[in-house]
């Protein structure tokens, strides 16, 4: 991690002990942090773009309720955006370990893998995403490209046949099937996907039709 990094995370990651005495302490005098205030703060600050005030405000959620996954994901989220891909990660793994099954943070992760060249990991974050949540068509999508950038077609097909069982009217799904066949030298199995593309969108199949036979 870079000094920004370290110096975020230093703040995080104060001892337990001392975030816990002063809960304990505004309860027993009857003060009850507003971490609800907090949150739509952070939000406030991402939708302005104040991304740098927005992890601030965050830092400060996450010592009131150390154990809240939204409050990391959302962590990681303004991180991403400052393009501090490395404590981007680390939220998330904390979003996540704190709710094992958080869709939004495991996808988001397996984006931010991706992001930084990490391939690998971002294929297998984004096959739990699948695990989690079979009808999530962003991430079919998303591992299909994965896919394609290591030069598995063959691996690829699979995700594009479930987005188009899931969205059989997505041209795009439809499109990029076919260029996958065109990989893989498939020639009739691309031929099929093309007549199947001009009912969609003929304009695309007109392009698709000179990749198939150049």
């Amino acid at each position: 991690m870079n000094d920004t990094t370290l110096k975020h995370w230093k703040e995080i990651r104060k001892p337990a002990i001392i975030t816990r005495i002063g809960q304990a302490l505004m309860k027993s005098i009857g003060i009850k942090p507003d971490l609800s205030k907090l949150m739509l703060q952070g939000i406030g600050y991402i939708n302005l773009g104040m991304y740098k005030d927005a992890i601030k405000i965050y830092v400060q959620a996450v010592r009131l309720d150390p154990d809240n996954a939204e409050i990391y994901y959302k962590l990681g989220n303004a991180y991403s955006k400052m393009e501090l891909f490395n404590s981007a990660v680390h939220a998330y793994k904390l979003a996540i370990s704190k709710q094992s099954k958080y869709t939004d943070a495991l996808y988001n992760l397996s984006i931010t893998y991706n992001k930084i060249g990490m391939i690998s990991e971002s294929i297998e974050m984004t096959r739990r995403v699948i695990s989690v949540n079979p009808n999530m068509i962003n991430a079919y999508t998303n591992l299909a490209s994965l896919y394609g950038k290591e030069d598995m077609h063959k691996e690829a097909i699979e995700p594009l046949k479930k987005v188009l069982s899931l969205r059989p009217q997505s041209a795009e799904a439809r499109y990029r099937l076919a260029l996958t066949y065109v990989e893989l030298y498939d020639r009739n199995s691309a031929m099929k996907e093309y007549e199947l593309l001009k009912k969609l969108s003929p304009k695309m199949a007109a392009g698709l039709h000179s990749l198939i036979t150049r």
